[in-house]
């Protein structure tokens, strides 16, 4: 009895003391957008959470803990990449303080992805936590045209339009298309069959003719539509080359466009006149429009002379061709006298010795100094040298040296005879 007594006091004391212990194991799913559906996000997509909380131990003492502000939120991620942005926490809308079920809504979710910074068509995946631990989730498809088009203008001339617009702030354009349709045209024509790089932001139509005036112009941002073969990929992992023609909107097309069309303003040229049917001149001058005159020769300053006279010829004379007229030619002026380093500056050093007289062309020499019948004789006298050379200061120094030469020659013979 005593044992019985002692078993049963330790099963109460093993009830009593896990009576008090609560383990937390929130239950529940996400009910807006459905728990593991997709969405393609066309319109507001609104995002709630139902969370129950359990009772723990044999007399429900203790159940799961209430859950605050702060403590469930959602995040949206891109495939295996970290989450985008920054959380967005959810608020409880009913039974927040009694066990059971509460209801908690999140963020509305746009077309263009916000709350969070969706960059790029095609699929993300929205996750919902509770107290830091993953609760449910769902995948979003979004597929947006990019920016529309601003700033688009056509200006120019036949055969010289350009084309301009702002830059895309669309991240993931692609490409750019641009189109004309004249007067003659009965569709739109691309004229870039190669979609210009996302940073063009001006293209230059130089085929435009004037029989097509006027003309419209047609731009298109391109943008990935976030499936591939039909199936939706992770978002920026959409790198399809394959690209529909086109300029409208189409179901199927591997992208998104935004489209603007502008009317050009374009001048036609008119044909300048030919100065030769107006009959009248160009004028001529500097570009600031005054006349110019073409510079002529310098003339040369008139000679004065002596009137002509001319006598007339004999009308019997036939011995040959009429008398040449009698032409007086008046004297030549006198001519100057110059002198030699007149034409030198001040600090040449001249030879005064020599005077050089120049008279008109003819050239006067110096009288001769050494000359006596000359004016400029010169008193000089010739100093008179004779070298004497001394033979015997000569012929004894070389007869030694021969006879020296010539003894060494004998000593060294009869060395080695000896």
């Amino acid at each position: 009895m005593r044992r019985l007594t002692q078993l049963i006091g330790l099963v109460a004391l093993l009830l009593l003391g896990t009576a008090g212990v609560a383990v937390a194991a929130y239950a529940g799913s996400m009910t807006k957008p459905a728990s593991g559906s997709q969405t393609i996000v066309t319109a507001d997509v609104p995002t709630e959470l139902r969370i129950e909380r359990h009772c723990h131990g044999l007399l429900c003492g203790n159940p799961d803990p209430q859950l605050n502000t702060g403590d469930v939120w959602f995040e949206l991620r891109r495939g295996t990449n970290p989450a985008i942005g920054s959380k967005v926490n959810a608020t409880c809308v009913s039974n927040c303080s009694d066990t059971g079920t509460s209801t908690w809504t999140g963020p509305t979710v746009k077309p263009t992805g916000s709350p969070w910074p969706v960059t790029c068509n095609g699929q993300y995946q929205l996750r919902s936590f509770v107290k830091g631990n993953y609760f449910d989730g769902a995948l979003l498809n979004f597929v947006q045209p990019p920016a529309p088009v601003a700033g688009l203008a056509a200006n120019g001339e036949v055969g010289d339009v350009t084309v301009s617009w702002n830059a895309t702030p669309t991240a993931d354009v692609f490409g750019i298309l641009v189109a004309r349709k004249g007067a003659t045209d009965a569709n739109f024509v691309t004229l870039t069959p190669t979609p210009l790089a996302r940073t063009a932001t001006s293209y230059h139509d130089a085929t435009v003719t004037a029989e097509q005036l006027p003309v419209t112009y047609r731009l298109a941002m391109l943008r990935h539509d976030g499936r591939v073969g039909g199936q939706w990929v992770d978002a920026c992992t959409d790198t399809a080359t394959t690209l529909e023609d086109t300029f409208d909107p189409c179901e199927g097309c591997a992208q998104t466009l935004s489209v603007a069309d502008v009317k050009a303003s374009v001048v036609s040229p008119s044909p300048s006149p030919n100065p030769s049917e107006t009959g009248t001149e160009e004028p001529t001058g500097d570009p600031s429009g005054e006349p110019t005159e073409e510079p002529s020769e310098p003339k040369p300053a008139p000679t004065p002379t002596s009137p002509t006279t001319v006598e007339p010829a004999d009308p019997d004379d036939d011995d040959g061709p009429p008398a040449r007229p009698n032409i007086s030619v008046p004297e030549r002026p006198a001519p100057q006298t110059r002198y030699y380093g007149d034409d030198l500056g001040f600090s040449e050093e001249l030879d005064f010795g020599a005077i050089e007289e120049v008279t008109d062309g003819e050239q006067v020499l110096p009288d001769d100094p050494f000359d006596d019948d000359s004016e400029f004789a010169l008193d000089v006298e010739v100093p008179t040298t004779t070298t004497i050379l001394d033979e015997e200061a000569v012929v004894k120094p070389v007869a030694i040296g021969l006879l020296l030469l010539t003894l060494g020659m004998h000593i060294r013979r009869w060395m080695l005879e000896g």
